[in-house]
């Protein structure tokens, strides 16, 4: 990833916690989760027992190097990308993290032939795991077969329902599967299952966070 993201590149969703603590293990406090918007507003969330409940909210600017977060007061950190899922945040007196799910490095690996195959041929294996169904919330992606279940990467949305468009910024973390199933993926476990096949959907871009690369498919009711 290059040194010094874009801009835009802070859209979405991330999970928000020191840069010591194991997002898997963030002990009594749970989680805070910030959602930046185009619009340049943010909503500050906890995370805790399954559900989000907004702490906060404002407006914030991120040149690509500096975040200035304005809510009950003013932080400045200076950003260092580590990766596209993984950000330190440089402050005054702490340094913090955002990453985009519990991720952590040994979640990332190439899936051995047999599990990719499976997913390919059958793409909801992979079941979505989402705080309360919250909308802002970040979405897990949890592969499950047998005695197995791995976490292959997760996703954050954006739904106008005006105009049926939705938005998934998709961080992959296993290696192996294909862009056309990663959407099948979408499609299946989420819309048809997790959502419950929604109506007000209707065009689809899912962007891979990882390499920027979108594809777009209509959703379209059985």
């Amino acid at each position: 990833m290059r040194e010094r993201p874009l801009p835009e590149a802070i859209r979405g969703s991330w999970y928000f916690l020191p840069a010591s603590v194991d997002p898997r293990n963030p002990g009594e406090r749970g989680l805070m989760m910030y959602r930046f918007r185009l619009d340049g507003t943010f909503s500050l969330y906890s995370v805790r027992d399954g559900s989000l409940t907004e702490k906060e909210k404002g407006d914030y600017t991120f040149d690509g190097q500096f975040l200035i977060i304005r809510g009950r007061t003013t932080e400045t950190f200076r950003v260092r990308a580590s990766g596209f899922w993984r950000w330190v945040l440089e402050g005054k007196k702490e340094d913090y993290v955002l990453v985009r799910g519990r991720a952590r490095e040994q979640d990332f690996a190439t899936l051995p032939p047999e599990q990719s195959k499976e997913i390919r041929i059958l793409p909801i294996r992979v079941t979505v795991a989402n705080e309360g169904k919250h909308p802002e919330a970040v979405n897990e992606l949890i592969y499950q077969s047998e005695n197995i279940v791995k976490p292959v990467g997760c996703f954050f949305v954006e739904h106008t329902k005006e105009d049926g468009k939705m938005w998934v910024g998709l961080s992959p973390w296993a290696d192996g599967i294909e862009p056309k199933t990663w959407e099948r993926i979408i499609r299946e476990s989420y819309l048809d299952i997790h959502l419950g096949k929604p109506d007000d959907v209707s065009v689809v871009t899912v962007r891979n966070l990882r390499d920027n690369e979108s594809k777009i498919f209509n959703y379209i009711l059985g």
